[in-house]
């Protein structure tokens, strides 16, 4: 780590640094230059549109990129009280320690939740105090120190790495696979040199996919986040813009819906990040199964204690072990008076309590199946779905009908007959299970579901959805469902096997009861980080980047960059924060816009020309 006291270099000559001279300007800044907003002005001139050599061409972008860096460091000392930090434990001369200039350090660092970790290329302040405004960093006898962070050296080669036959072997097989992607060689060649970095845990490393407008950059990349994907390696994707974004994740969305074998099992390893209005997601559905805020929604409905997966899987056996019986007890206790009086009461009843109005708000937002359902988990009587649901469709059709005639008879629903009995309470309890299941198996983390429970639930939906359609079409004919359901008749009469064993549904129900087990969430926070944490390619801006900035301990690895010209240094720097990231890919055209700058001597001065 290099570092200079900012009272011995304001008065003394810039030290020399051929090695690199960023950080010897930088250095050569007092407290005073870096709030000196004009300090390069004059400087800073504008860029020929014709150059003659290569040398005049890179010069030419020294001064700018003085007052560039210039203008962030004086936006970042003015918010220093906002700044992180964290505490220095030890210090001590690195190996590479050469005075006078080579002054390298060796820093321990405190390390505990929310305290900040240095990253290679950080220009830090060494303080005694926490600095509460710029005023802080001025006072006398107390000078503060710059360093600059630099990476700990690796050797470029590895020969364990080299000489790692497994990986050969999977090298091979991915070269395999990108057959279908229809890559060129210099394509292919792109995406296998960034996955063997994967492999190498001895050192980090940088790549770039660059090429013209037309060359297949985007194809590249999606094929690439692709097979990260398909080797669990957890990637972040970002860009500067929600247009980028949403630009590379259609890409990526393409081969990943033309891969899946079960359905949409798989997506949940897939989360896209970010504002819904500036990008539009509404309008793009393709991507509406990946975007956090509803997975998010989805998976509190599902893993809802009482109306989600558990409770309307046990419902649904208990309507599956003898509707029978529950419909000779539907008839003795004549449609369940006291649910259709309280109905009707509170209807008229104005005077009610100021808890029961909450409650009312409340549910007035929420789906007719969702009140249903809660109102018989509560009741404790699986009936009361059927007759709950039975009375609010009357209610409608009064409502449409007529909207001035109020009749109590109207909260009292006709009796049902059995067949009718089992049609309603098959259909409704079967699409709301229906629902949480492929909720669950399209929103959670394949880490959390096998492919082989998967398959079952797949299994289960099919199923569900075929049983409810053959008891109404048999309801419909007329051929006896409860010879049916008791397996009595096993003829096909006009196409339908009327033979129901509701026992394998039963068996199958409560195989992914025991096998299907997730984490208990209270509140919608805590699903947002269960859902980030546990995603293989993630999909956001730079700037939104900073929701990914928690202790975990499954940290990312890749970190993809899209339209890399674009982006400000300083912006980069949000997302290069997070724990273990080990390889960045950046991915350019010579085409592309540059980065919107902040100095205005910058913006107003020079304009950028491609050679």
């Amino acid at each position: 780590m290099d570092w200079f006291s900012s009272d011995v270099l304001e008065d003394k000559k810039r030290p020399e640094n051929k090695e690199n001279p960023l950080v010897t300007e930088v250095f050569s800044w007092s407290l005073s230059d870096v709030l000196n907003r004009n300090l390069y002005n004059g400087k800073v001139s504008e860029i020929p549109k014709t150059l003659s050599f290569v040398s005049e061409y890179t010069n030419s972008f020294i001064y700018p990129l003085f007052e560039e860096t210039h203008a962030d460091l004086c936006c970042k000392i003015l918010g220093v009280k906002s700044c992180p930090t964290s505490q220095i434990f030890g210090i001590q001369p690195a190996k590479d320690f050469r005075l006078p200039k080579s002054l390298f350090y060796t820093i321990i660092l405190q390390k505990r939740l929310g305290s900040y970790v240095l990253v290679g290329g950080d220009l830090i302040a060494l303080t005694d105090v926490r600095p509460r405004c710029v005023d802080d960093l001025k006072r006398p006898h107390m000078p503060y120190l710059v360093a600059l962070v630099q990476r700990t050296k690796v050797e470029e080669s590895c020969v364990e790495c080299c000489i790692d036959k497994n990986r050969d072997m999977l090298l091979l097989k991915i070269k395999e696979f990108l057959k279908a992607f229809n890559l060129d060689s210099s394509q292919e060649a792109a995406v296998l040199n960034c996955v063997a970095s994967r492999y190498c845990g001895h050192k980090n490393t940088t790549k770039l996919i660059w090429g013209p407008p037309g060359t297949g950059k985007t194809k590249t990349i999606s094929s690439l986040l692709f097979v990260l994907l398909r080797l669990k390696c957890r990637t972040l994707t970002c860009a500067p813009t929600n247009i980028a974004v949403l630009g590379v994740t259609k890409r990526v969305m393409r081969l990943v819906r033309e891969s899946l074998v079960n359905d949409t099992y798989g997506l949940g390893d897939i989360v896209l990040f970010g504002n819904k209005e500036r990008m539009k997601i509404d309008e793009c559905e393709d991507l509406s199964d990946i975007f956090l805020n509803s997975r998010i929604e989805i998976l509190a409905d599902c893993l809802a204690p009482i109306s989600g997966w558990k409770g309307s899987s046990e419902w649904m056996i208990r309507f599956l072990e003898d509707p029978e019986e529950q419909y000779r007890l539907y008839l003795k206790d004549n449609i369940i008076p006291d649910e259709s009086e309280s109905d009707c009461s509170d209807e008229k009843d104005d005077s009610s309590s100021e808890g029961d109005n909450d409650e009312k708000l409340q549910t007035e937002k929420e789906k007719p199946s969702d009140l249903h359902m809660k109102k018989a988990i509560k009741a404790k009587s699986w009936k009361t779905i059927i007759v709950s649901t039975l009375k609010s469709e009357k209610k409608d059709e009064n409502e449409q009908s007529s909207k001035q005639t109020s009749d109590k008879k109207n909260c009292k629903p006709e009796l049902l007959t059995f067949e009718e009995f089992v049609m309603n309470g098959f259909d409704f309890l079967g699409k709301h299970l229906i629902s949480c299941i492929e909720g669950l198996y399209t929103h959670m983390p394949t880490s959390f579901i096998s492919v082989e429970v998967a398959k079952e639930m797949v299994v289960v939906v099919e199923s569900l959805k075929s049983i409810s359609k053959s008891i109404k079409q048999i309801v419909e004919i007329n051929i006896g469902l409860k010879d049916a359901l008791n397996g009595v008749r096993d003829a096909r009469i006009r196409g339908i096997n009327i033979k129901l064993d509701f026992r394998i549904q039963r068996s199958k129900l409560k195989y992914l009861q025991e096998t299907l087990q997730f984490p208990e969430f209270k509140e919608d926070y805590e699903i947002k980080k269960f859902c980030l944490v546990n995603a293989c390619l993630i999909f956001c801006t730079a700037s939104s980047s900073i929701n990914l900035l928690t202790e975990e301990s499954n940290p990312l690895k890749y970190f993809v960059i899209d339209e890399a010209a674009q982006l400000k240094e300083c912006e980069s720097v949000i997302p290069l924060q997070l724990n273990g990231l080990r390889h960045v890919i950046l991915v350019r055209d010579e085409r592309q816009l540059p980065a919107m700058v902040q100095s205005k001597v910058f913006n107003f001065s020079i304009h950028f020309c491609y050679m």
